[in-house]
């Protein structure tokens, strides 16, 4: 039996079978029903017994790096707990009578394949720290709110894509909240790298929230390649020979449908002027959070047009995670010739593809459209979350502009 391996410290009953192998509880165990603290960390437990109940006076209980897939409903009668310990286990669910767990201070969880945290998590009011980080979680409940007294939220390497407005009140009381190793979308990452305020600020916004279909597609490349009659072909208006050069950037609206959900995308294509002129002033618009369209004559060359050198200027301003569509222009008078190979080559994870149209005939320009919106739909923050008070203010500020 186990009362050989008993510490008393301060009256107190400890006993700790870290990492011995176990398959199961000792017999006898849950007949000592003095003991105060139990490490069983580190074992082979694949379950536990229902008579784990008659432990009442446990006030930390260890069981982590077991594999535990589930835990008995009895574990509720222990309502002394202070410090539960269930990192590295394999479980997929709380039972909600986690809920009579109420002096619980700490509670570990990393390491497991939680996909959800049960609402009545919310009575735990004593928490001060809880780990979750290593598991599957998509979401959280709203009913974190409730958690006034936590301190300590560790969200590591979840599947995160949100986070519940109930978190601001927790954030402006000072809860370290850590949530790197999630695929938050943008905003997120900013606001977080900002600091809590900034975050709590964002998701206090997000009350009356509506999403948002909107992108950038920008048109770069030399002058005179046909980037405005591009832009007039993606909006179906007339094609207009010996059209007038850009100057500056023009931007203008089109409607394409999301490829796989019921909404329409508001594409905003940016068109910039070639000139040489232009070329360091353009660059302050580049953008992580938009496409773009590399415009070249295919009737002078890929070399000419400078198309990887455009591409590398775009990579260089904005980073790795930039993507762009080739567009080659005129090529019913010449087929364009164009080693898209070694570009994707030379600039790995950039190109999204590559096109070939000509804005007097409209040949291949339905195509790009829909290049343009399964790219656009693709962006992260394709759909995002924007408070209403938010795109009024944007709109007052656009109409101001025009007037």
């Amino acid at each position: 039996m186990a009362a050989d391996k008993l510490l008393k410290t301060n009256g107190q009953e400890k006993l700790d079978l870290s990492g011995r192998g176990l398959s199961a509880l000792p017999p006898g165990i849950t007949q000592l029903a003095t003991l105060h603290t139990l490490h069983l960390g580190d074992n082979q437990l694949a379950a536990l017994p229902p008579e784990i109940a008659q432990l009442t006076n446990l006030r930390m209980l260890d069981l982590g790096g077991n594999q535990l897939a589930a835990l008995p409903p009895e574990i509720a009668q222990l309502t002394g707990l202070g410090l539960l310990y269930l990192s590295s286990n394999q479980l997929t669910t709380l039972p909600p009578e986690i809920a009579q767990l109420t002096e619980l201070v700490i509670l570990r969880l990393g390491g497991n394949q939680l996909t959800t945290l049960p609402p009545e998590i919310a009575q735990l009011t004593k928490l001060v720290k809880l780990d979750l980080s290593g598991n599957q979680l998509t979401t959280l409940p709203p009913e974190i709110a409730q958690l006034t007294k936590l301190e300590w939220l560790d969200l590591r390497d979840n599947r995160l894509t949100t986070l519940p407005p109930g978190l601001v009140p927790l954030l402006k009381n000072g809860l370290h909240l850590d949530l790197e190793g999630n695929p938050l979308p943008d905003p997120f990452p900013e606001l977080i790298s900002r600091g809590s305020d900034a975050l709590a600020a964002y998701l206090a916004s997000l009350d009356d929230v509506v999403e948002q279909f909107e992108a950038k597609v920008l048109l770069v490349g030399e002058g005179n390649v046909g980037k405005t009659s591009l832009v007039a072909s993606l909006l179906g208006d007339p094609f207009v020979a010996n059209r007038e050069t850009t100057h500056g950037i023009e931007i203008h609206p089109m409607t394409l449908r999301h490829p796989d959900r019921d909404a329409d995308m508001t594409i905003r294509t940016w068109d910039f002027g070639g000139q040489e002129v232009y070329r360091i002033t353009h660059q302050f618009f580049f953008s992580r959070r938009a496409l773009y369209l590399m415009v070249w004559n295919s009737r002078e060359g890929q070399e000419q047009n400078e198309v990887e050198g455009w591409l590398r200027r775009i990579r260089l301003r904005v980073g790795s995670e930039c993507r762009a569509i080739v567009v080659a222009t005129h090529a019913d008078e010449r087929a364009p010739e164009l080693d898209f190979p070694q570009l994707r080559r030379t600039l790995p994870g950039m190109l999204a593809g590559h096109c070939a149209i000509d804005n007097s005939s409209g040949h291949g320009v339905t195509e790009l459209r829909e290049m343009i919106a399964a790219e656009a739909a693709r962006l992260p923050h394709m759909g995002q979350l924007y408070s209403k008070r938010w795109i009024s203010a944007r709109e007052e500020v656009d109409h101001l502009a025009k007037s």
